[in-house]
């Protein structure tokens, strides 16, 4: 994806399906093998039932009204719950540092609880941040 020319890059492309009985609390989210790129948050985005939208690739300072709504309703993701039967949409904000030259990372990690239990979940979907800005 292209550098936004405002505020981070926003990766959101990760749907958390709680199917248990009992709600999961996050507790920590972090690039899986990143080169050049930085977490800088971590949000989540509850998605109504039915709805098969996510925040998509984007930015932590989105252009467009839907996706400022979308991301003015996330909370951060590390300590919020969701619920039994709910879904969530994890946005990641992410960043090549003073570098500038770009980055990738190959998924995420995420850490979550149910009751007394920890899960750690790896996702494999990748991101590349290219070294230029969008236009």
């Amino acid at each position: 994806m292209p550098k936004p020319d405002q505020g981070s890059a926003a990766a959101g492309q990760i749907f958390l399906v709680n199917s248990s009985r009992h709600p999961v609390t996050l507790e920590k989210v972090e690039l899986q093998e990143p080169q050049g790129l930085d977490l800088v948050e971590a949000h989540l985005l509850m998605v109504p039932e039915g709805a098969g939208a996510t925040f998509g690739a984007g930015s932590t300072v989105p252009r467009d009204d839907q996706h400022r709504r979308w991301w003015a309703a996330a909370e951060p993701a590390v300590g919020s719950e969701i619920p039994a039967g709910a879904t969530g949409n994890l946005i990641l904000a992410v960043t090549d540092g003073a570098g500038g030259g770009g980055g990738v990372t190959e998924g995420a990690r995420i850490t979550y609880s149910t009751g007394f239990r920890s899960y750690t979940l790896t996702y494999d979907f990748g991101i590349t941040l290219a070294s230029g800005a969008c236009p």
